[in-house]
């Protein structure tokens, strides 16, 4: 009989998991944030709990674990509607290296020090920071890394081709909403996007759900709601 029980017990857990894993969706698994990370541990152990402990009754660490799933849908749902909040929660990206310069402020920031930064850099091919344009602590923590342009993965230095300065790309428009600090870093500002949006015959701001811009006129808009042509590439 108890082990009749465990087998109920976990058979509830396991499906309870399942079917809730699939309502909050697969960026829990593919982008994990601190607390998505946070809650994944917790649910994880009242899952356990439920599985093994029959000294508690089954619905409640099975309520604690629909309680916790939902209280993480709810702040997903909160940080995709407000910027605000999503910057407060979920963080935002910050530049660890900069044109030879290596950001300490941020790096503190990150809880990051200079030998883990020489790892992140060395596991991903670049073993000099002098080959390194740009890193960029990311909100999952994983370094984005754009090389200099001499030494970009066809190394046009080895065929004697002249290159322009590698360019860092700003998030001018998010959700709908102008992002006038992205815009000064790269010297623009507000008018100089309606102007370079007017020339593109974009959509109204609001419908647009990225934006991308460098510090050469060059702008990439991306809409919301787009159509997928085919809907079947991953089936």
């Amino acid at each position: 009989m108890q082990i009749l029980s465990i087998f109920i017990r976990t058979l509830v857990s396991f499906l309870a998991l399942e079917i809730l894993a699939k309502i909050i969706g697969a960026r829990q698994i593919s982008q994990l944030s601190y607390y998505d990370y946070i809650s994944g541990i917790t649910i994880g152990s009242i899952a356990a709990t439920l599985a093994i402990d029959e000294s508690i009754p089954m619905r409640l660490p099975l309520i604690a674990i629909i309680l916790y799933f939902v209280f993480t849908y709810l702040l997903s749902y909160i940080t995709t509607k407000s910027l605000s909040l999503r910057k407060v929660l979920t963080g935002i990206p910050r530049i660890l290296i900069y044109k030879n310069r290596i950001i300490e402020e941020n790096l503190k920031k990150n809880h990051f020090d200079i030998n883990d930064l020489l790892t992140e850099c060395r596991t991903q091919g670049f073993f000099s920071i002098a080959d390194i344009e740009y890193a960029i602590m990311e909100t999952n923590g994983r370094i984005s890394i754009l090389p200099k342009s001499q030494n970009a993965p066809l190394v046009p230095k080895d065929m004697n081709i002249e290159t322009t300065e590698a360019q860092l790309y700003a998030n001018v428009i998010i959700d709908g909403k102008i992002m006038e600090e992205q815009l000064q870093t790269i010297g623009k500002n507000a008018n100089w996007l309606h102007h370079q949006c007017q020339l593109q015959k974009a959509q109204p701001v609001e419908n647009i759900l990225l934006a991308i811009a460098s510090n050469d006129n060059e702008l990439h808009i991306y809409y919301k709601n787009e159509p997928l042509k085919n809907a079947h590439f991953f089936i």
